[in-house]
């Protein structure tokens, strides 16, 4: 009997460490491709912002343009949960790093400079939305013009 409840306790154990594994939020993958002008736009940041019901989504674009989405609190390239979302597209020129003079100076450092509209920036004035769907395939692509 001894070992019976034993067995039974490991069993209980393992089941919780496995459970806390998981972060419980039910995500659908979410992938697309972003161009500018057509081409293929590599390192921007891409996040979807819920309209309401949703989780808070984001991805940064491979050298295709392509971009799996993940919430802060899902897995890896696991996507997001159902709903509306606005969209917003960044991508920011590498800033150079501050020289010992600048630093000595306290000058301020340089403000990064955006590769594509300003407006993509912001889901106010980007234009951009999806709508994930459980059960179907949430492929969503975006042609950035200026």
């Amino acid at each position: 009997m001894r070992n019976l409840s034993l067995l039974v306790a490991i069993f209980t154990a393992v089941a919780l460490i496995a459970g806390c594994g998981g972060t419980g939020l039910h995500t659908i993958v979410v992938t697309g491709t972003v161009t500018f002008d057509g081409e293929p736009l590599e390192g921007a940041a891409i996040t979807f912002t819920p309209r309401g019901e949703g989780h808070p989504a984001f991805g940064i674009t491979d050298a295709n343009g392509r971009y799996t989405l993940q919430t802060m609190l899902g897995n890896p390239d696991a996507g997001t949960t159902p709903g509306d979302y606005e969209v917003a597209i960044t991508k920011f020129e590498a800033t150079p790093p501050r020289t010992e003079e600048e630093d000595a100076l306290g000058l301020p450092p340089p403000s990064p400079r955006s590769l594509i509209p300003v407006r993509y920036g912001s889901t106010g004035t980007s234009g951009l939305a999806a709508t994930v769907r459980q059960g179907e395939a949430n492929v969503f692509n975006f042609d950035l013009t200026r």
